[in-house]
């Protein structure tokens, strides 16, 4: 993602799932930079994904038309900053 960006990284994600008609997201906060999820996470990754890059590939993937679902904890320290990541997807979508 880093390399090829969130465009690419969704093209290759669709064409694998070409098959499929809906897609369920689990969003692993693990995959996250520590500093935004450092209490929420046991396997931090440095240089992990921000609130923002989160946020694109999130919404990037919604706006394929297949996502019927994304599961996420809600009880878990880190759930705020993913919690803004699905409100900022949302609201991406809602102003197409």
């Amino acid at each position: 993602m880093r390399e090829k960006g969130v465009p690419q990284l969704v093209r290759k994600v669709m064409e694998r799932l070409e098959g499929g008609d809906r897609m369920y997201l689990c969003f692993d906060v693990d995959s996250m930079a520590p500093a935004i999820v450092s209490e929420g996470t046991g396997t931090p990754v440095a240089g992990g994904l921000t609130d923002t890059k989160a946020g694109q590939l999130i919404s990037s993937l919604i706006q394929q038309g297949k996502v019927c679902c994304w599961e996420i904890e809600r009880e878990n320290p880190m759930a705020q900053s993913a919690f803004g990541i699905l409100g900022t997807a949302a609201n991406k979508l809602s102003a197409h």
